[in-house]
């Protein structure tokens, strides 16, 4: 611990807190005062009885937050309120006088993030409902939370935090959410590239404001249309590297729990990030294994999984090479399936199963207990594919291909049984491959494509249980257009007990059959109170 006592205030912070926070954090002297400086951050608010007192020299601190406050004294604080005389004080922390006050200032510059996101916010949007303020800032108040908890409480010191890193997160959430409400001019679209190549966080650790930004659902399900190319290929390079970094760290010192860990990190992240993450996964397993002896038939499809990761990399952002396009992503698919149906195969011989490693004291197991063993390792290392026909499909509805998408949907989800061991493999993967398929079949506004997407609906609801909002939101669609009212309000409930925003559905012409049903209406008021 510092002696603080031979230290004069205007060095304090520095020595406290580090260089880079002491230019922006303000240490005002007191006089007549039982503390020797206040700090603040940002404008002065002139209200001088609210802020963080301190006396170094004693050991002394106030937080005072206007109506309550915390007060450290000896080795603990205690918080008090101005409606509670006749209660005690309740102790609200125990430690040093040191960790007390950086702690405070975290509380200090998180107040300040959000002052600066409502300032920001009233002149993006001033014409904006307080029922849409609160919405927004919500948001903002999540990006804080999670920025907070990386930059203070995660694994860094405090000295090497830039004061322009923790207002980034604020700044980009709310470039995207302007985005999402209006056209940005071509210098705040470079701004939010900038903003978001520096982004902090870690998808090892899920912490930070990365894994906000990147998982579904999140922050990038709000990004234009127009915009999502650029941002799609700034926010890969971070993923690519995040990767890299882990299976770095993992060759070294190889850990289960924290493989676990990352793969459900990556998981959690929208589909086209989750994607490339396992490729790179694949990519380090394959050439590991092909340091090792292996037969001729393993060199095949080692070469397949390297030319199948190649072809993938050049149309995960569903913007594929123009030249040569057609070609490339039918050679993709075709790899798939040859991928898919070399792990799906009887690798088993009768001749094998009686060499097969065995407890002599358990019964001989039967081949084909033995060949469903083989698939289930298979669907555990990842083995089976879909994102190869997810981003073909999904070009064909970027470029209007609507029936072309539609013939590869109909035809490839005829096999249900190899269709659950690709969604029990990579289920973000393969239900963002059919909620592609299914958003085909609806974008062509042709209604003799609404009784196929219905087929394809039956085909896989009997074996596959859907967890993705979006694509639970694409079969209420689907079902709704095939006047299935029942069904398609069943997955309706469905797709907003997973995130799906009602209000946004109400608005759908897609779900025009369904919305004057008194269970639309009843969840819709349900949530317009909630919102309320």
């Amino acid at each position: 611990m510092t002696d603080y006592s031979a230290v004069a205030p205007p060095q304090f912070l520095t020595a406290l807190l580090g260089d880079v926070l002491n230019k922006k954090l303000q240490c005002i002297p007191l006089e007549k005062n039982k503390f020797t400086f206040r700090i603040s951050l940002g404008p002065h608010t002139g209200k001088s009885h609210e802020g963080l007192f301190i006396h170094p020299k004693n050991q002394k601190g106030l937080h005072h937050h206007g109506l309550h406050w915390e007060e450290f004294h000896g080795k603990a604080a205690t918080i008090g309120h101005a409606w509670g005389d006749n209660e005690d004080d309740q102790v609200v922390f125990e430690g040093d006088f040191e960790t007390w006050v950086r702690g405070e200032v975290g509380i200090l510059i998180s107040r300040h993030l959000r002052s600066q996101a409502v300032s920001m916010l009233e002149k993006l949007r001033p014409d904006l409902s307080p029922k849409k303020k609160r919405q927004v800032m919500a948001r903002c108040e999540e990006i804080i939370a999670a920025t907070n908890s990386f930059s203070f409480w995660g694994d860094r010191e405090l000295e090497s935090i830039d004061y322009k890193s923790l207002l980034a997160p604020v700044y980009s959430t709310l470039w995207i959410l302007k985005a999402s409400l209006t056209e940005l001019t071509e210098p705040e679209k470079s701004g939010l590239t900038r903003q978001l190549e520096n982004l902090d966080g870690s998808l090892v650790k899920g912490n930070g404001y990365l894994p906000v930004v990147l998982r579904k659902g999140g922050l990038f399900s709000l990004v234009p249309e127009d915009m999502m190319a650029s941002i799609s290929h700034t926010l890969m390079f971070r993923v690519n590297k995040e990767t890299r970094t882990f299976i770095e760290h993992y060759q070294k010192q190889p850990s289960s729990s924290k493989f676990e860990a990352f793969k459900k990190n990556i998981e959690s992240c929208e589909p086209v990030f989750n994607d490339a993450a396992c490729h790179l996964l694949h990519e380090a397993s394959n050439e590991a294994t092909s340091k090792e002896d292996v037969s001729d038939e393993q060199r095949r499809i080692q070469g397949l999984i390297n030319e199948y990761n190649t072809l993938f990399r050049d149309f995960q952002t569903y913007s594929p090479t123009p030249k040569g396009a057609d070609a490339r992503g039918q050679r993709l698919v075709t790899v798939e399936q040859e991928l898919n149906a070399y792990w799906s195969r009887d690798i088993y011989s009768p001749e094998q199963v009686k060499n097969e490693v065995r407890d002599p004291k358990s019964p001989m197991p039967t081949r084909a207990v033995l060949n469903i063993q083989a698939k289930n390792r298979a669907v555990k290392d990842g083995r089976f594919l879909s994102s190869g026909s997810s981003c073909l499909v999904g070009w064909f509805r970027n470029e209007g291909r609507f029936q072309e998408a539609v013939e590869y949907v109909m035809a490839d989800t005829k096999d249900v049984d190899l269709c659950v061991l690709r969604n029990d493999a990579h289920p973000p993967a393969f239900q963002c491959y059919i909620n592609n398929g299914l958003g085909s079949f609806l974008d062509s506004r042709q209604e003799k494509h609404i009784p196929l997407a219905v087929q394809v609906v039956d085909r896989l609801e009997k074996a596959i249980s859907f967890e993705d909002s979006g694509l639970l939101y694409q079969i209420t669609c689907v079902l709704a257009r095939a006047e299935e009212t029942e069904r398609a309000l069943d997955y309706l409930e469905r797709a907003v007990k997973h995130g799906e925003r009602i209000q946004t559905m109400a608005r759908d012409s897609d779900l025009e059959n369904i919305v004057h049903e008194p269970r639309f209406q009843t969840l819709l008021e349900a949530a317009t109170s909630a919102a309320a």
